[in-house]
């Protein structure tokens, strides 16, 4: 129902509802009654006239998601297996408005990576044993905007392999272009150059 009736001190007054959609009729029934009796009764025309829809924008809150299977899932790589869809609409009148949880927006997979992820509810969920190599969602709001839709795409990554690398130690400027090949000892005082051993994980 697109309009809303309310009765106050002021009189009657009508409201467009959340949801509302563009529509031209007899949408108003007014019943005059006199001691609870009828006395005359027509339908009143119309015509809500709404901002068109100019745009759908899909935010994702993680841009590089995982499978729930995969190594990269686990700390210290950390890697979301999930992540939150956000949706807002943007009308003609230059207004925009967050669709998320709006019970006319569709969310949906695209078909090609139908097998990798799933939607549930307003999350992007990666599937066990997906091997897509991104995800793109897609956001529609038929009964508001036909024709008009809007999409974001996540990119999944997976553990390759652990890498070392050693770093000149103590820390200063501009030692991650030097790679230590041979630690060598500091004249005759019987010390040795330190390194640091770093362990990277190659997605």
């Amino acid at each position: 129902q697109s309009l809303g009736v309310s009765r106050s001190s002021l009189g009657w007054s009508v409201t467009v509802q959340v949801g509302a959609e563009v529509e031209c009729g007899p949408l108003l029934a007014v019943d005059w009654r006199v001691c609870n009796q009828t006395v005359a009764a027509n339908d009143t025309l119309v015509k809500l006239d709404l901002p068109a829809v100019t745009a759908i924008q899909v935010i994702l809150a993680n841009s590089r998601l995982t499978s729930p299977d995969d190594t990269a899932r686990f700390p210290p790589i950390s890697v979301p297996e999930t992540s939150s869809i956000f949706v807002s609409v943007t009308f003609a009148d230059g207004s925009s408005v967050d669709f998320t949880n709006d019970e006319r927006t569709q969310l949906r997979v695209s078909a090609a990576q139908a097998d990798c992820a799933s939607i549930k509810d307003t999350s992007l969920v990666i599937l066990e044993g997906a091997t897509c190599t991104q995800i793109q969602v897609i956001a529609t709001a038929p009964s508001l905007a036909p024709g008009i839709s809007g999409s974001a795409v996540a990119l999944l990554v997976y553990f390759e392999a652990l890498e070392t690398a050693l770093l000149p130690f103590p820390v200063y400027p501009g030692r991650d272009a030097i790679v230590p090949a041979v630690l060598r000892q500091l004249s005759c005082s019987g010390y040795f150059q330190h390194a640091e051993v770093q362990i990277r994980a190659r997605l």
